[in-house]
């Protein structure tokens, strides 16, 4: 037989690896090993064979269990694991069957054969649970567990007879625990294997028993365990101590300790996976003025700035405060829900001195009341699009205003205005380090007082090609008042390219220049990246766009998906998101594998866009792509005010 590689050895993982670990080890494997990807490339196949053998038992919990305890006898018949299960533990073993068809039939069915009692017999496992706090369970900690087990009996040393004497072999069963008997019937003599009567099965004869165990072997004692809690178990997990339980029989090895973990609500927070949610009550003027506040987390307080006008149910994310990773690295994320508290017993003053200050304000100042009496619209209750382009990009054919209306129609709630704000002019490809922002602000002031009493309308920009100079893309940013958005994105190929217009790519050129422009693309887009002074990363697979529409070449980015990833290592721990950009209504960009390889990764600033360039395209299919993201495993997306992000339930 030839040797095996350990699974977790195959797909480049610790024991203990969670799921997500898994999945993520194995996706990347057999990307690298497809068939597809290495035509007639023997070795490799034999790779893709392995790397699937290993995921199909790690992805399996049943399985994992098996392999984790027993090897690969837990799993692979050829290594002595049992189709009924008996070898590990569960069912019976063809023994079993054997005595119940040998009583009728002689034996005929496996033999009639019994196991051997005299063999070495693993004790049985014991079951306890032990209580930990929130924290206690997040970081980890050594509890101690009482509990009464049968141990080897230290007088007889497990034969179960009296110092100086020694168990007799059977004369009856000859040591094998069996008897066979014969009777004549009318259709003929039939035998049948019984327990031998003499010895009770067991093979042996004690005529003096230990006197401390009675002849059994074993004796029962109290005993205390200290037991290590790793960080970041959750409730109801259970933590396996090797050869902790009962005693063996026969100089067979003890069973487990399997201890189950019982983590006690916490007073503020509540767990979900590796994340922590908790609510923070603030005051409506903390609400209204903005506040710094001091938020608690399962590390202590710290400091974290609202800005003015948050609304009650907006989440804000601290990332790296939730729970560590279960036999990994990093950790998860604190959510917290903002909910302001209106306060009670007034006095005469307070409430006069609030009754003129409501007085000042208009309908234009509350958001949620000029959408109360909207159609009710399904699941999403929030519908927002972060990609839009007025006249102040040179491609727009739209107002803000008329952005705005084009919204209303259909039923959004929020919209951000995302102008081209680029290091080069269009068309001659001339440095560029000035933008009209005057003629921006005009529109979007406009548009603020002709719709802001019925929509949320944010101000942003598309910062485009700042990997060709970014010098001048910081003069660009700099010159900006604040803005509440950006979007990093890459239109052009390098100078390599001559800064080639992904758009007017040209007809009749080899697959291997489309790769290589791909190449250049991503290149383009990891230095951006690493720049990194925005909020999300733009349409990431915009290439395909073009060569659907105008080359007729519908590719993916399967070839590429290591380059995604090294992307994401990059944008990830900046806190940098990315957008899935509708497409007006084409194949999304991204699509849903890299989706969720972002979500794998850990990604979870995600804005919607449609990319709208003219009104009928403002909103198009949001909420489809809202369902997208959920069915790719996000709870919710992202709308920003003055650059942070609010996360909002999908």
């Amino acid at each position: 037989m030839a040797e095996k590689r350990d699974y977790y050895e195959v797909l480049g993982i610790q024991k203990g690896a969670s799921e997500d670990e898994i999945k993520k080890a194995y996706k990347k494997l057999a990307r690298k090993y497809h068939p597809d990807m290495n035509p007639g490339d023997k070795e490799a196949e034999e790779k893709f064979k392995e790397v699937n053998e290993a995921n199909e038992v790690l992805s399996d919990p049943e399985k994992k269990a098996r392999y984790d305890q027993f090897g690969f006898a837990g799993v692979d018949p050829n290594y002595g694991a049992g189709a009924g299960g008996g070898a590990y533990g569960g069912g019976f073993d063809f023994g079993d069957l054997g005595d119940i068809f040998g009583s009728f039939f002689g034996g005929g069915f496996g033999g009639g054969q019994r196991r051997n009692p005299n063999a070495p017999q693993r004790g049985e496992s014991i079951r306890a649970s032990v209580s930990v706090s929130f924290t206690e369970a997040a970081f980890g900690c050594e509890k101690s567990v009482t509990l009464e087990r049968s141990e080897q009996c230290p007088t007889c040393k497990g034969n179960g007879c009296a110092p100086g004497t020694t168990p007799e072999i059977c004369p009856d069963c000859h040591g094998t625990g069996t008897v066979q008997t014969r009777r004549q019937t009318p259709m003929g003599v039939f035998a049948s294997n019984g327990p031998c009567r003499k010895c009770g099965g067991t093979g042996r004869l004690i005529h003096q028993p230990c006197p401390d165990c009675r002849g059994t072997g074993a004796v029962r004692k109290r005993k205390t365990i200290k037991v290590n809690i790793p960080a970041g178990i959750d409730h109801g997990q259970t933590i396996s101590l090797r050869g902790q339980g009962n005693a063996g029989r026969n100089g067979g090895p003890a069973g487990d300790l399997l201890i189950t973990v019982m983590v006690q609500p916490h007073e503020l927070f509540r767990r979900d996976g590796v994340d922590v949610f908790c609510e923070a009550p603030i005051t409506f003027a903390q609400a209204v003025l903005g506040a710094e506040l001091e938020i608690p987390t399962i590390d202590g307080k710290v400091k974290y700035s609202i800005p003015e006008g948050t609304q009650t149910g907006t989440v804000f994310r601290l990332k790296g405060k939730g729970i560590p990773v279960l036999n990994g690295r990093g950790r998860g994320d604190q959510y917290v829900t903002v909910t302001i508290e209106t306060p009670r017993n007034l006095n005469k003053e307070q409430k006069e001195a609030l009754r003129r200050f409501s007085e000042t304000l208009g309908e234009s100042n509350y958001e949620k009341r000029k959408s109360f009496f909207k159609k009710k619209r399904g699941p999403s209750m929030y519908i927002a699009d972060y990609h839009i382009h007025s006249t102040c990009s040179p491609d727009g054919k739209m107002t803000m205003s008329q952005a705005a209306e084009a919204a209303l129609r259909a039923g959004l709630d929020e919209i951000c205005i995302t102008d081209h704000v680029d290091t080069i002019f269009w068309g001659n490809n001339a440095p560029r380090d000035s933008f009209d922002w005057a003629s921006l602000r005009a529109q979007y002031r406009e548009a603020l007082e002709k719709y802001g009493d019925k929509l949320s309308i944010k101000l942003g920009a598309e910062l485009g090609e700042a990997y060709l100079g970014y010098d001048r893309a910081e003069i660009l940013l700099n010159d900006a008042e604040k803005l509440d958005f950006c979007i990093g994105s890459v239109h052009t190929c390098s100078e390599k390219y001559d800064c080639l217009d992904l758009y007017f790519l040209e007809e009749g050129k080899s697959s291997d220049y489309y790769r290589a422009v791909i190449e250049d693309y991503l290149d383009c887009v990891l230095a951006i990246s690493r720049w990194g002074r925005f909020n999300v990363l733009g349409h990431l697979t915009l290439p395909l766009r073009y060569m659907k529409e105008h080359l007729g070449l519908d590719w993916s980015f399967a070839p590429w998906m290591d380059r995604v990833e090294e992307i994401f290592s990059v944008i990830i721990p900046q806190g940098i998101g990315i957008e899935c950009n509708t497409n007006r209504g084409n194949r999304p960009l991204p699509d849903a594998d890299i989706l969720r390889l972002y979500r794998q990764m850990g990604g979870e600033v995600i804005t919607l866009g449609s990319d709208a360039h003219e009104t009928k395209d403002v909103g198009c299919v949001i909420r489809e792509r809202q369902q997208l993201l959920r069915d790719c495993g996000f709870k919710y997306f992202t709308t920003f005010t003055g650059g942070k992000p609010e996360f909002r339930k999908l």
